[in-house]
């Protein structure tokens, strides 16, 4: 059996660098430390950009041969190597083993095709000769490498999905930097190390493993002329809307049911919708999650079902017989877990599985679903074998899902009214927040879709309307595009230029509070002004009197630079707008947190004792401030608080803890009782 190494570098313009081993990678049936990769700082990816910014013409000008000598020597190197790409991918995946081997053939498959059609980059002369006056006229046109592209690929299919982006890269003569799943880096890696070993130019290509916080540049950076990302729609949709001008190609989710007609063959079905629905764990875009079947034969394929769920062997990826791995994480596994205990609590039925053990979950089969349940209703990719899940046929959805399907074969035109009717009676019961939604920027053919696909739209939509008093939203995915779709429904009050974040700990030394910790990156000297006061106001709401600190590298007039004259001009400003407030700087930090250093400084310091409100010159400074103390110290956060919207909604953190979230509950709590709102 292969082995893995200890340790494996990023790739940096085409060049292995070993900056640090700051991400461990699992074995994920085990739990263990596999090994560990370098991980890419902003800075490492601004670089790798300017590379392949630097490489576009050097690329572009690559002959077509040339690319197909890079990418056959890829398929060599790879076809070498399979049983090492196939190994890693069942440790670092806990795809089983025949599984792994499946996706190196497709990712040497892949390298292939893509030098077959290296050399096939051409145009057309087009006749335009279609009326006398065109007569002697032709069009000739010709394919060009659009530029430097940004690559986002998925933990699911880290060999095949990956390959889907670097190869026809090569083959058309653009530079990339990829950013692997950080839980899967490794086939990437291996892919670097492989094109590492070609004569392509200087900044070709760029493998860097990054943590979701620190790769912003991905997507945002407008050196990049395309981003390609592959994973889940809510993800995806946030990454569009922060792209800028460069084109986007997408590969995101669903969960659409497979439907099984009274005529289907249920013998050529049921291996095919084994396969779909447990296939890696049920991890893959496309999964089977629900199944729909006909009445007349609901309860013999019910039955082959759970015959053959059964029979699927879970355990030991790197087993042979091993048919169902781990999950990605124990994260993912419990969230399918929990699915399956609200889906029991409403009424379903259980067949199979249903049991979990660390990231093992075996083949599981639920019946008689309740529309309630996030599987059904959310429109959410829902990865994990458990949610193989099929409904009654008294069900109404699979009903009408029938129905459709067989008026659909006897009058196409029937089903056109049909379907019109349930969207005007929709139409109907969503008017108004189809109103708001309109006025906020949103097409109408897209408002039912956001209302449907992104709960943070749905509550933002009844908040809006009045149907619920406050809203917690995100939790779950990138903090910002949540934030964008807050912003979009919700008005900042008439007071406020901008919605700023104010977030705390909870220190031995008693309550501090840092603003601005999430919102505004560069705050103007006016906008720091205005988040000061309302933070101050929020501090006042928890019962303490607001202590306040400007800080800045410069202590009182000590600095010129204009960061330090931002923050005088600041304290002015908070100064005149709010003049009884317990107040003062610019100032280090540490003389805010000390009377003592303040007043061997100066000699009438505006408040006394520590700070317990402290207003950063930027978002950088607040962020790391906030973190570092609370990692530093393990403090509880509180917040991020949402300040200067109309409404009580607040957007919660990846990673956020069920403290976390209570604490924000409470808060919005507390903010719905100050305002009256029953």
């Amino acid at each position: 059996m292969p082995t893995l190494k200890d340790t494996y570098p990023l790739y940096l313009n085409n060049k292995a660098q070993q900056p640090n081993t700051d991400l461990a990678v699992t074995d994920k049936f085990t739990g263990e430390v596999a090994f560990r990769t370098a991980l890419a700082s902003p800075e490492i990816i601004d670089e790798a950009i300017a590379g392949a910014v630097r490489a576009a013409e050097p690329m572009a000008q690559l002959a077509s041969y040339e690319r197909q000598v890079v990418l056959q020597h890829c398929v060599e190197r790879f076809t070498e190597r399979f049983d090492e790409l196939a190994y890693a991918l069942c440790v670092e995946a806990g795809k089983p083993i025949k599984d792994s081997e499946g996706e190196v053939t497709r990712l040497i498959d892949t390298f292939r095709i893509a030098a077959e059609e290296s050399v096939r980059m051409v145009g057309e002369v087009m006749p335009l000769d279609i009326s006398a006056r065109a007569r002697g006229y032709q069009s000739i046109w010709k394919r060009y490498p659009i530029g430097p592209c940004s690559f986002i690929s998925p933990f699911n299919f880290p060999l095949n999905l990956a390959a889907h982006k670097v190869a026809p890269a090569i083959a058309v003569g653009c530079p990339f930097v990829m950013k692997p799943a950080s839980k899967t880096p490794l086939g990437a890696i291996i892919m670097g190390e492989v094109l590492a070993e070609t004569d392509l130019p200087e900044g070709a290509f760029s493998i860097l493993p990054a943590s979701r916080d620190g790769a912003d540049l991905f997507t945002t950076d407008e050196r990049l002329k395309l981003l390609s990302f592959t994973g889940s729609d809510e993800v995806g949709w946030a990454l569009k809307a922060r792209a800028g001008k460069k084109k986007v190609v997408m590969e995101l989710g669903g969960n659409a049911a497979v439907i099984i007609d009274r005529d289907a063959d249920l013998k050529d079905a049921l291996p095919r919708v084994i396969k779909g629905a447990f296939y890696q764990s049920g991890q893959s875009c496309i999964s089977v999650q629900r199944i729909l079947i006909h009445e007349d034969v609901y309860d013999e394929f019910r039955d082959m079902l759970v015959e053959e769920a059964k029979a699927l062997v879970a355990g030991d990826p790197k087993d042979k017989d091993t048919f169902i791995g781990p999950m990605i994480d124990v994260g993912e596994a419990e969230r399918v877990e929990a699915w399956t205990k609200e889906a029991l609590d409403h009424g379903a039925k259980l067949l199979c599985g249903g049991t979990r053990e660390g990231r093992m979950i075996p083949a599981t089969l639920l019946e008689n679903v309740d529309r309630i349940v996030d599987l059904t209703t959310t429109g959410a990719t829902v990865f994990g074998g458990a949610w193989s899940a099929f409904r009654d046929h008294r069900d109404a959805e699979r009903a009408r899902a029938i129905d459709a399907l067989e008026t659909a074969k006897a009058d196409h035109k029937a089903a056109q009214r049909t379907q019109q009717r349930e969207l005007e009676k929709q139409a109907r019961r969503d008017k108004r927040g189809r109103a708001v939604a309109a006025r906020k920027g949103v097409p109408a053919d897209e408002i039912l879709r956001h209302v449907y696909r992104r709960p943070t739209v749905t509550a933002a939509m009844l908040l809006r309307t009045g149907r619920v008093d406050a809203a917690l939203v995100g939790g779950r995915s990138e903090y910002w595009g949540q934030v964008e779709h807050v912003l979009r429904i919700i008005d900042r009050v008439p007071s406020h230029s901008r919605v700023y974040a104010l977030s705390g700990l909870i220190l031995d030394a008693g309550a501090l509070f840092i603003t601005d910790t999430h919102m505004v990156p560069d705050p103007t000297t006016e906008q720091i002004a205005e988040m000061t006061v309302a933070a101050a106001a929020e501090v006042a709401h928890f019962g303490l009197k607001p202590r306040v600190a400007l800080l800045s590298h410069s202590n009182f007039g000590s600095s010129h630079t204009d960061s330090a004259r931002k923050m005088r001009r600041a304290y002015k400003k908070v100064r005149d707008m709010a003049p009884h407030l317990a107040v003062d700087g610019e100032m280090h930090a540490d003389a805010a947190l000390s009377q003592a250093l303040r007043e061997r400084l100066i000699p009438d310091s505006r408040f006394e004792g520590s700070a317990n409100l402290l207003v950063m010159p930027n978002l950088d400074a607040a962020n790391i401030t906030l973190t570092a103390l609370s990692a530093s110290s393990s403090s509880p956060t509180v917040g991020p608080m949402l300040m200067g919207l109309s409404k009580p909604i607040h957007v919660l953190t990846p990673g956020v803890t069920s403290r976390g979230i209570l604490n924000l509950t409470a808060i919005a709590a507390a903010e719905v009782a100050r305002e009256g709102v029953s």
